[in-house]
């Protein structure tokens, strides 16, 4: 084509499918959709294929599990692609919203929660309602607190105030449980940690219970240096 300048005559709704087939690969949308267009002179009408990109939409969110499609079951596509169908085409999917609650609390049990409801709620426009999921959500919340070293935690943080945003769920913190990670944590020198685990639970450190094990933590110290 860049040589003749001869455009491509094909009938449209070959092409209209064709246009469909592009935005299932993610790889190559940006590249292939141009190019069909411009070889054939015939602009993507997705209202035309509407019915099946909705076929699609089903598919992909009612069976997804993960963000990514993984390269190992590529019959199950990630909501990426999902996302990515959206983006391209204006086109909102048109779900269940009952179905699409009983997604939003398999995905929460999930190992991406938060980007999965994010990006769910996103292009479906149906709002999360985890109500009697409380425990669920209080557990994501203890396992990312855990995870809080010195370093970067900005992911970390991230997900923690993005799970309070598509839950609507404040958190309720075991003040025991959080001043013993505080002891752990001041035990192994985790003074920023300590520092960001505090402006998220509000729990404010109190090692004067403690100070039995803080004895026995520094007389362990010092034994270390005994000849």
């Amino acid at each position: 084509y860049e040589r003749t300048k001869v455009k491509f005559i094909v009938e449209p709704d070959i092409v209209q499918k064709k246009y469909l087939d592009i935005i299932g690969d993610n790889n190559y949308v940006d590249s292939l959709m141009p190019t069909l267009q411009e070889l054939t002179g015939i602009e993507p009408d997705f209202s035309s294929i509407e019915p099946k990109i909705q076929e699609i939409y089903l598919n992909i969110i009612l069976n997804s599990d993960r963000y990514e499609t993984s390269y190992y079951d590529k019959h199950r596509p990630g909501l990426k692609r999902a996302e990515l169908l959206y983006n391209t085409t204006g086109i909102r999917p048109q779900i269940d919203p009952d179905k699409m609650q009983e997604r939003y609390k398999k995905w929460l049990r999930s190992d991406q929660p938060v980007k999965l409801i994010t990006v769910g709620e996103s292009i479906t426009g149906i709002q999360p309602d985890f109500t009697g999921m409380e425990n669920v959500i209080q557990s994501k919340y203890d396992s990312l607190i855990a995870t809080i070293r010195d370093g970067d935690n900005s992911g970390t943080i991230d997900l923690f105030n993005n799970l309070k945003n598509v839950s609507r769920i404040e958190p309720i913190f075991d003040e025991v449980k959080i001043r013993r990670l505080y002891l752990d944590k001041a035990g192994n020198g985790n003074l920023a940690a300590i520092k960001i685990i505090q402006e998220l639970t509000g729990i404010t450190p109190d090692y004067e219970p403690y100070k039995e094990k803080i004895k026995q933590m520094y007389f362990g110290h010092l034994t270390e240096f005994d000849p």
